[in-house]
């Protein structure tokens, strides 16, 4: 049976329903794989994928990955129909926020619900029918804090944040970074703002923060075509909307590696424009250099990552899953925006690194006097 045609459109929402599925399993980066797998294309509109990676299998599908970097063409193992045409047949009919938002209902409610009656509930942490459940998580209810505070704790290290500083948090989501801040900041001095393309998440920090009239969420909407699709800013466009000079210390985590490198100095720009002299950032990428680029054709990365056009992508058909910045373009967008980097790199492990300071690459940039 041959597939018909993956629209990029069918295969964005494919995109967005698999990652929202990630977050809530143990093996996300399989799952974000077999994204990129089923609609990845060739001319003959078959669904392949050449990569040389250990050979795993996810249920009722045949492996993803040959060992030996053959190409393949995934089918059910029950009835032997090509995966990519189920995923695009399920896609032609099936509501699929309705079904994300439903599943995670059914799945994790009883979970909050036990939460609640044990007084483990936070109002600062979204419930686990919100941002799902898995052990590896960073957006359940554990690892939603735990990686908070880890984050947290880089701000202290490496921004020099103090309790009367005002802070940005570019990509803000659910609050991850603000919750731990909301015992760091003083109410009178210090300040909070944070600005997303997701509308729910905003409106969820916006109620659950009205007792902290220090802390501002609003939304930039802002196009992705995985994000959002109906945005209507193009992100190399976008202007922070904050005065100059009126920060103090600025955070991205998982924010540049969603976006490609003219969105990405754009943002840079801005970043400069809004901090104060002698002021920092902590900015989380994935940088593309030859350490980065050996591991993954040695199939030890993380992400499966290969040049598309300009880009450094996993999936061609949504780039925006993830996005790997070539190190020089993002050493001369930074000196461009006129930062400086401080230190070295936080290297990563998603690439397979042995030496590693944590998941993604992070870069400590400063604003200079």
């Amino acid at each position: 049976m041959n597939s018909p045609p993956l629209t990029p459109v069918r295969a964005a929402r494919f995109a967005v329903l698999v990652d929202t599925v990630a977050r809530t399993e143990s093996h996300p980066d399989r799952v974000r794989h077999l994204a990129g797998y089923l609609t990845d294309r060739h001319s003959s509109g078959a669904p392949t994928l050449k990569v040389s990676r250990p050979t795993w299998s996810a249920p009722g599908l045949t492996p993803a990955y040959g060992s030996n970097g053959a190409t393949v063409v995934p089918r059910c193992t029950l009835c032997d129909v090509p995966a990519a045409w189920i995923a695009n047949t399920f896609l032609k009919f099936a509501p699929v926020p309705r079904l994300i938002k439903a599943g995670l209902f059914v799945r994790y409610a009883p979970g909050d619900a036990l939460d609640k009656l044990a007084g483990r509930s936070d109002p600062l942490v979204p419930p686990r029918r919100k941002v799902g459940g898995g052990s590896r998580n960073p957006a359940a209810p554990g690892p939603f804090r735990e990686s908070g505070d880890q984050a947290f704790a880089e701000l202290r290290e490496y921004g020099q944040i103090a309790p009367h500083h005002a802070i940005l948090d570019m990509g803000c989501g659910m609050g991850r970074l603000a919750r731990p801040l909301t015992k760091f900041l003083d109410p009178a001095k210090g300040r909070y703002e944070g600005f997303d393309i997701n509308a729910s998440e905003l409106r969820w920090c916006s109620e659950h923060y009205a007792s902290h009239p220090n802390f501002h969420f609003q939304r930039a909407n802002i196009y992705n075509k995985m994000y959002n699709p109906k945005g209507t800013v193009q992100a190399e466009e976008f202007v922070f909307p904050y005065p100059d000079e009126s920060f103090d210390f600025a955070f991205a985590s998982s924010l540049f590696t969603h976006m490609p490198l003219p969105a990405v100095a754009q943002y840079l720009k801005e970043t400069a424009r809004v901090l104060a002299a002698g002021a920092r950032a902590l900015l989380t990428v994935y940088l593309w250099n030859p350490e980065a680029q050996a591991l993954v054709a040695q199939g030890k990365s993380a992400l499966a990552f290969r040049p598309h056009g300009d880009l450094i992508v996993m999936n061609p058909i949504v780039p925006e899953a993830a996005i790997a910045l070539p190190q020089e373009g993002w050493d001369l967008a930074v000196r461009d925006a006129g930062l400086e980097q401080v230190g070295d790199v936080l290297w990563g492990s998603w690439c397979g690194r042995t030496n590693f300071a944590r998941y993604q690459d992070a870069v400590v940039l400063r604003k200079p006097v």
